[in-house]
C-alpha cells in the first residue's frame, strides 16, 4: 500500500470519496432493477426501500450523536463500510424476498454510519476557509466513482450480481485512506447535552422543505431504472444513462461549490430545488428510453446544488460540537422524504403509471420549493456560506 501520510488531506478525501461512491453508488441504479428481475412486485420493492429508509432515519441520529460524543468520526465510518461490504455480497446472491429483506436491514442500519458521518469528517479536514469549493471538489471525485460503477463496470460485467461484487472491491481502499484523516478534537469540558433546542429555528423550516424535495429521490434513481426497463431499456442502457449524472456532477460540484462561497447556500439550494421539480415533470413526458438522458441534464443543479448547499447550510448553523449530529439529522430528514416517496411511488405506479407518478412527486417537490422560497433568511453566516463562529 502507498504511504498516504505525506499527502494533503483534501486529496486523501477525494480518493476516499471516489472509492466510497464506486463501491456503493451502483445500488441507487440497480437495486430496484435487481429486485424486480427476481420476481418482486413494485409494491414489494417500495416496501423494502421503505424499510431501509426507516432504519436509516432511526440509526442516523444515533450514529451522529455517537460520533459527537466519542469524536471517533473515522472509526464509525470504517465500521459502516466493513458492514456494507458484507451487505453488498448478500445483495449479489439474493434471489427471494427473505434474502432481500436481510440485505435491506443491514444496509439500512449501516448506511448512515457512512453517509451521515463522512460529510462531517470531510468538513473537519477541509477546514473553515472555502468550504463550498473544498467540499465540491471532494464530492466531484465521488462522481467519477459513480460513473465507474454505473458505466464502466457494466462494460466488463454484464449481470447485476457480478457488478455488485466488483464494486465492493473499492471499499477496502476507501477504508485504507480514511485511517490517515484526523478526527475532531473538542475539550471534554466544552461539550454539552444535545436536545431539540440545539437545532437553530431556521433549520426546522428548511428540514420541512428538504423533506418534500427529498420525496423525488427514488424517482431519480431506483424507480428511474425500473421505468427505463418498462420502456424497453436494457441494463446496460440504464447504466449508461445513469452515468450522465456522474458526468454532470463531475463538472457541477466544483462550480456549485464556488457559487455557494460567493452567493451563499440558500440561493443555490433554491435553484437546485426548482431544477429537481423540472426534472420530474420532464421525465413524465418521455416515452422512448433513448431520450431518458434529457431529464438527467437537470442533475447539474437539481442534485449538486441541494447536496453541497445542504451540507454547508446545516454545518454553518449548527454548533461546532454538534455538527455530526446535525448533518446526520439532515440525512434522516432526507431519507424520511425518500421513504415516503418510495412508498407513494410504488403504489402510484401500480395503480396508475410511471408518468402519473412523476407528475405527482414533481408537484410535491414544487410545494417544498415554494415553502423554502418564502422562508425568512437565517442570518449572515447561513446566507453567505461562511461557517458559523458559534461554539
Amino acid at each position: 500500500m502507498f504511504n498516504l501520510s505525506k499527502i494533503k488531506p483534501i486529496w486523501i478525501l477525494r480518493f476516499a470519496c471516489f472509492c466510497q461512491i464506486a463501491g456503493l453508488g451502483f445500488l441507487t441504479t440497480y437495486e430496484a432493477v435487481h429486485m424486480r428481475q427476481n420476481g418482486l412486485s413494485n409494491g414489494t420493492v417500495g416496501n423494502l426501500l421503505t424499510l431501509q429508509f426507516g432504519l436509516i432515519i432511526i440509526m442516523g441520529p444515533i450514529w451522529g450523536r455517537l460520533a459527537d460524543l466519542t469524536l471517533r468520526y473515522k472509526e464509525i465510518v470504517i465500521l459502516g463500510m466493513v458492514g456494507l461490504i458484507g451487505s453488498i455480497w448478500i445483495f449479489s446472491y439474493a434471489h427471494d424476498f427473505k434474502s432481500f429483506l436481510i440485505y435491506s436491514c443491514l444496509r439500512g442500519a449501516l448506511f448512515p454510519a457512512v453517509n451521515g458521518i463522512m460529510p462531517a469528517l470531510a468538513i473537519h479536514n477541509i477546514g473553515k476557509k472555502g468550504q463550498g469549493k473544498g467540499f465540491g471538489g471532494y464530492r466531484a471525485f465521488g462522481s467519477i466513482g459513480f460513473m465507474t460503477a454505473t458505466f464502466f463496470l457494466p462494460l466488463f460485467f454484464h449481470e447485476i450480481p457480478a457488478i455488485a461484487r466488483a464494486a465492493s472491491c473499492f471499499l477496502p481502499f476507501a477504508i485504507y485512506a480514511l485511517i490517515t484523516l484526523k478526527n475532531p478534537q473538542v475539550q471534554l469540558g466544552a461539550r454539552k447535552r444535545f436536545n431539540l433546542k440545539s437545532i437553530p429555528v431556521p433549520l426546522y423550516y428548511y428540514f420541512i422543505a428538504y423533506f418534500l424535495i427529498s420525496m423525488t429521490e427514488p424517482a431519480v434513481h431506483a424507480f428511474f431504472g425500473a421505468y427505463g426497463n418498462s420502456l424497453g431499456a436494457s441494463d446496460q442502457l440504464i447504466g449508461q444513462i445513469a452515468s450522465i449524472n456522474g458526468l454532470l456532477a463531475l463538472f457541477a460540484l466544483p462550480i456549485v461549490g464556488r457559487w455557494i462561497d460567493i452567493k451563499g447556500p440558500r440561493f443555490i439550494i433554491l435553484l437546485g430545488m426548482l431544477s429537481q421539480c423540472l426534472r420530474m415533470f420532464t421525465t413524465a413526458q418521455i416515452t422512448d428510453p433513448h431520450y431518458l438522458w434529457i431529464p438527467q441534464l437537470f442533475h447539474f443543479l437539481g442534485w449538486a446544488g441541494i447536496e453541497i448547499g445542504t451540507i454547508i447550510y446545516v454545518s454553518s448553523l449548527m454548533d461546532e460540537k454538534d455538527k455530526a449530529t446535525g448533518l446526520s439529522i439532515a440525512v434522516s430528514v432526507k431519507v424520511l422524504g425518500m421513504m415516503a416517496g418510495a412508498s407513494l411511488m410504488g403504489h402510484l405506479t401500480e395503480a396508475h403509471s410511471y408518468p402519473y407518478m412523476y407528475n405527482v412527486v414533481g408537484t410535491i417537490a414544487f410545494v417544498g420549493t415554494v415553502l423554502f422560497f418564502f422562508q425568512k433568511t437565517a442570518g449572515s453566516s447561513a446566507n453567505s456560506g461562511l461557517p458559523s463562529t458559534a461554539g
